[in-house]
């Protein structure tokens, strides 16, 4: 049997809110790093034949001294470890302008780690266990069109397994009922082909197909991932249908609190309610309380100070008055992401050359969750 590690959506460099660790660095980049290298060590400990990334490596095309540094340290260890390594680009990391450059020239020096983020598809070949394994990896393209073009066409015919590697969405999942800036598709009827796809960009664990797999992101960058497990998966190609194993990771809690209906309530019975529901917030976690069906009598007395002192255990709390009144509130409005969760996707997409990626954020946050 032929044994691969895959994750993706790693975004190293990711920053929120403006918790720090004891060392001063923002507590949510240091925890992608750390979920990051868990993936590396499992890897180092348990000698994979093979370990791919799916895309989005990084959180952004200008990655910081920090993710560049964990990147290199985790994939020197692969290198030196022999575990061949092939990693594409995703659209987080793709540039826009081609004199941008990419991060991912750092790593071509490395022996046994291959990076694919020029465009266009690069099939890796490999000699395991008496085995041919094409890695056929795809990274962003220039437009849809390229990119099917690249999947569709890549080399099957050979004996040996033939693994794809690929980020983008399947429009047949709700997942992707809203497209995500620079997101390219795919169609699960390119799949067939192959003993194996790796899939990136859809941070929960997904099987899009019988030979098809997201493996998730292996640490939340976002409230909607609450529910989600994190990790990675452990596949085995033995000449039949792929075996997968989801291997999950511990990674920081994320608590979207079950929204508090306020109608009817006073500003004393909505403390008391918001009080209560933070009591089961785990220490350290990043939650979101909602109060909903406000009256708009209220506007000015919800004790929001009480409300966030007793959140302070965790490493951040997101405190959203919903009030009945208001027009986005009107049926149908509830499937619209919050200003935090718009923000951060927006940010995601922005270069922001010359820019504290981090500062800009506290700063907007700071302005959308004022009172």
């Amino acid at each position: 049997m032929v044994r691969l590690f895959h994750f993706s959506d790693t975004h190293l460099g990711h920053a929120q809110y403006n918790r720090t660790d004891p060392s001063g660095l923002n507590q949510r980049e240091v925890d992608l790093a750390v979920a990051f290298s868990s993936v590396i060590d499992f890897a180092l400990a348990e000698r994979p034949d093979v370990v791919l990334h799916a895309g989005d490596l990084f959180d952004g095309v200008r990655p910081g001294n920090r993710p560049l540094a964990v990147a290199m340290e985790g994939f020197l260890k692969l290198s030196r470890a022999g575990i061949p390594t092939v990693v594409i680009a995703g659209n987080h990391e793709h540039p826009r302008l081609r004199e941008t450059g990419s991060p991912f020239r750092l790593f071509e020096h490395l022996p046994n780690i291959h990076v694919v983020y020029k465009g266009r598809r690069e099939t890796v070949e490999l000699a395991l266990k008496g085995k041919t394994v094409r890695v056929h990896a795809v990274p962003q393209c220039a437009d849809n069109a390229t990119l099917a073009r690249e999947v569709t066409e890549a080399p099957t015919a050979a004996a040996g397994f033939d693994i794809l590697v690929a980020h983008g969405a399947v429009p047949s999942l709700p997942a992707f009922s809203h497209a995500e800036f620079n997101e390219q598709t795919l169609d699960a009827g390119w799949f067939a082909p192959f003993d194996y796809v790796a899939l990136g960009h859809y941070h929960g664990v997904q099987q899009v197909a019988q030979n098809a797999w997201y493996c998730g992101a292996p640490e939340r960058v976002s409230i909607a991932e609450a529910a989600q497990q994190k990790g990675f998966l452990d596949v085995t190609l033995d000449g039949e249908v792929a075996k997968t194993t989801f291997r999950p990771l511990a990674g920081r809690p994320y608590d979207d609190i079950t929204p508090i209906d306020c109608a009817g309530l006073d500003s004393a019975q909505v403390k008391q309610a918001a009080l209560a529901a933070l009591e089961d917030v785990a220490p350290g976690a990043v939650a979101r309380l909602r109060l909903t069906q406000l009256d708009a009598s209220l506007r000015g007395l919800i004790d929001l100070r009480a409300i966030r002192q007793a959140g302070e255990r965790a490493l951040h709390l997101d405190v959203r008055l919903e009030w009945a009144d208001r027009a986005d509130q009107a049926a149908g409005a509830t499937t619209l992401l919050g200003l935090g969760e718009e923000w951060a996707g927006f940010l995601a997409a922005q270069e922001l050359a010359g820019l504290d990626r981090a500062a800009l954020d506290r700063l907007a946050r700071t302005v959308l969750e004022a009172p």
